[in-house]
């Protein structure tokens, strides 16, 4: 029987770390997804068809244009079952952080259409479908999530004070980051589901690559070093995090919008343009400074506020999954 495990995120909780020090290594699995470091996964036709059906919110698409995603089901799932049934592996994983993000993508509906992609590849194959989810202290992931991309939270709330406050009062908001009913979403699908807290990384990482080998099978070759990875901790002061704004040259904007608009057109579907100018336009052009414009430390009263928010959903979460949250403060 083939098996297929998916990883659909979520954001700042420890995936890249997941992804670099686990996933990318296993030699028993083939990876169904993009991998930034591998320019050839990015080019496949599968991950194609999967931008498409998974859209980000900033999609040239028309929004007054009539939307209807099944066909885009439909082929993503056939590409899907092409490459598994073609494959001589048995094992097989997907890793993206976008299909549950509710930031960048529509992570509500994402989860409903990847169910409507297993079930169409159910009917044709026999498969295992089995979930890996990455979660994280709320307040601590709203917190990084925030002074991460600081420059378009800035613009969307004003401070961190607001925020935090719509986060907070806002229920869809608050929802996003309820962990217990996301797995109740993923569970339609599959209800063989590993949750692994951020936390567990600090605090016993034999212990997470333990529950990783189990889940997966396989042992990997693991590097331990110390550094966070894709972190924004400011190395100056301990807990206080750094202020992220991503800047583009006018040019780069230019180039970026011209794209999105006439990307449909023959000439950027060309194959030549594809394999040859494209790559070489995006290295020269799509590079984005970091600029550190300011620090900032949590707040204790505001993180206690969010902790008592969520208290039942951790709890509930736990009590299914036996995770032991409360150990790493989730809830007391």
């Amino acid at each position: 029987m083939k098996k297929l495990i998916i990883h659909p995120g979520l954001h700042k909780s420890g995936t890249t770390f997941l992804q670099e020090k686990f996933l990318f290594k296993l030699k028993n699995y083939e990876n169904l997804s993009k991998n930034q470091k591998d320019n050839k996964s990015q080019k496949s036709k599968l991950i194609d068809l999967q931008y498409k059906l998974f859209i980000p919110k900033n999609s040239s698409s028309n929004i007054n244009y009539p939307l209807n995603l099944s066909g885009r089901v439909k082929d993503y799932s056939e590409e899907l079952l092409f490459r598994i049934d073609n494959s001589k592996n048995d094992n097989f994983y997907l890793t993206d952080v976008n299909l549950a993000d509710q930031n960048n993508y529509f992570g509500f509906f994402n989860i409903n259409l990847l169910e409507d992609v297993i079930s169409l590849l159910k009917n044709k194959i026999e498969i295992k479908i089995k979930f890996i989810l990455t979660i994280r202290k709320q307040y601590d992931l709203l917190f990084s999530w925030y002074t991460y991309d600081y420059e378009r939270q800035k613009r969307n709330f004003g401070n961190i004070d607001n925020f935090f406050n719509s986060y907070k009062d806002d229920g869809n908001l608050t929802d996003i980051y309820n962990y217990n009913s996301l797995v109740k979403k993923i569970e339609r699908i599959s209800k063989e589901i590993l949750i692994m807290p951020l936390e567990l990384i600090q605090s016993n990482r034999s212990e997470y690559f333990l529950k990783l080998e189990e889940f997966f099978n396989e042992k990997v070759n693991k590097e331990v070093h110390s550094e966070k990875v894709n972190s924004n901790l400011s190395t100056t002061k301990d807990g206080e995090y750094n202020l992220r704004e991503f800047k583009e040259t006018s040019l780069t904007k230019f180039l970026k919008k011209f794209y999105r608009k006439f990307k449909n057109s023959f000439f950027f579907k060309n194959k030549f343009f594809i394999e040859k100018i494209y790559p070489i336009v995006k290295k020269k052009f799509d590079v984005k400074k970091i600029d550190i414009v300011g620090k900032i430390s949590k707040d204790k009263t505001m993180e206690t506020e969010f902790k008592n928010i969520y208290k039942k959903s951790n709890q509930d979460i736990d009590n299914r999954y036996n995770l032991n949250l409360s150990k790493y403060d989730y809830y007391n």
